[in-house]
């Protein structure tokens, strides 16, 4: 499914059936990693999407997006990032989970996953 937009990016069937999955969710909030020792964000498609139910994690592996569903451990950034994506982060990296509030407009509503991939497709990924 290609998302219009300036930046668009082309979200993967699995990525897009995942975020619509939780169409009737509430959604709690959105966390993005972090890099503290730099002061922004370490990779614009490394989030959390918290929904009431569950969580999705969404990262790039190799140019493409890729998503898991399930509970994940904001305490621990290290442990909760795919092994792709910690390969290429620097050992002595500080890094922590923050809000991303970019996302604030859906935070606390329900049927907003398409209005969400809508919102993502126009990140630089």
């Amino acid at each position: 499914m290609m998302m219009t937009g300036e930046n668009s990016i082309t979200f993967p069937d699995d990525v897009r059936a995942a975020f619509l999955a939780f169409q009737d969710d509430y959604l709690a909030d959105v966390l993005r990693l972090w890099d503290c020792d730099l002061r922004d964000w370490h990779d614009p498609a490394v989030m959390i999407f918290r929904f009431e139910s569950d969580d999705i994690l969404l990262w790039r592996e190799m140019n493409a997006l890729k998503c898991k569903k399930g509970t994940v451990d904001a305490t621990t950034s290290r442990s909760s990032i795919p092994e792709k994506v910690e390969a290429s982060i620097d050992i002595d990296a500080c890094l922590c989970w923050l809000p991303d509030d970019s996302y604030s407009d859906f935070i606390g509503f329900t049927t907003i996953t398409h209005d969400l991939l809508q919102a993502m497709s126009r990140l630089s990924f």
